[in-house]
């Protein structure tokens, strides 16, 4: 390919002057003469093929010439530039491949994330907890403390769910060990002085192990884990903790 037969000089200089990139008016735009010809004849021989360039850089100035371009399409892994041009269920079956060595690495950093959104998750939607008391009582908390996490690799144990030209979704089961923790409120209607008055604050406390599905959406132009889109869908926690109470009346030391 010979970039006298694609470059426009005019073009070129219109981009220099413009600090369209890849000149960059914080950057020396004198440098970036080899990076403008090279782009421009590249976008250029496109346009007349009529046909689109995978580019692999993790230069600054080609993502943001790509991210202006028709033809010019910005991955940063080769990985990623490779596995476009599989067939779609190659590329799946790589994509699941990997995932499933990432699953499990528990240092990984996909691996983390999810622990992260586990133990962000809200867990009030998914609980549901059996309680009584002698007090009037109100929901002030509920959250979870998590222990561990575990992939139980088995076969099929990541699902395909859909494909289409942005990406791939997946959905897969962890193990989830960890610790529910309520706090709960009391108070007592005073009938002389006609209020309620406060009566303290409770915890209740118990341990579970549960299935947690997880929905990944993995787009296929992109390696990075912060693209991933990831939701938590755990199934409904029961606790049956019956009577409850101020933790002053059980000897704890948390009266308001």
């Amino acid at each position: 390919m010979n970039s006298d037969d694609y470059i426009n000089v005019s073009d070129l200089l219109s981009s220099y002057f413009g600090n369209e990139p890849p000149f960059q008016k914080e950057n020396n735009k004198k440098s970036e003469f080899p990076d403008a010809i090279a782009l421009k004849t590249l976008e250029n021989w496109a346009l007349d093929e009529d046909t689109e360039i995978v580019v692999v850089s993790r230069d600054g100035d080609w993502i943001s010439y790509c991210e202006i371009s028709d033809r010019l399409h910005h991955v940063k892994e080769l990985a990623t530039a490779l596995a476009l041009f599989q067939t779609p269920d190659e590329a799946v079956q790589h994509m699941i491949k990997g995932l499933r060595r990432d699953l499990n690495d528990g240092n990984s950093k996909i691996f983390l994330r999810i622990e992260e959104e586990i133990k962000d998750f809200e867990w009030s939607e998914a609980v549901i907890s059996d309680v009584y008391s002698q007090f009037e009582y109100e929901e002030d908390e509920f959250y979870v403390e998590l222990n561990k996490c575990t992939f139980e690799d088995v076969p099929n144990a990541i699902k395909v769910t859909d494909i289409d030209q942005e990406g791939v979704s997946v959905i897969f089961s962890l193990q989830v060990q960890g610790t529910f923790i309520g706090s709960y409120s009391f108070q007592k209607w005073d009938g002389i002085d006609k209020e309620y008055i406060s009566m303290g604050n409770g915890l209740v406390t118990d341990n579970f192990d549960e299935s947690v599905s997880i929905v990944l959406r993995i787009p296929n132009k992109s390696n990075e884990v912060d693209d991933i889109e990831l939701e938590i869908e755990p199934n409904t926690l029961h606790f049956e903790f019956g009577e409850i109470e101020p933790d002053w009346m059980s000897g704890r030391d948390n009266v308001d």
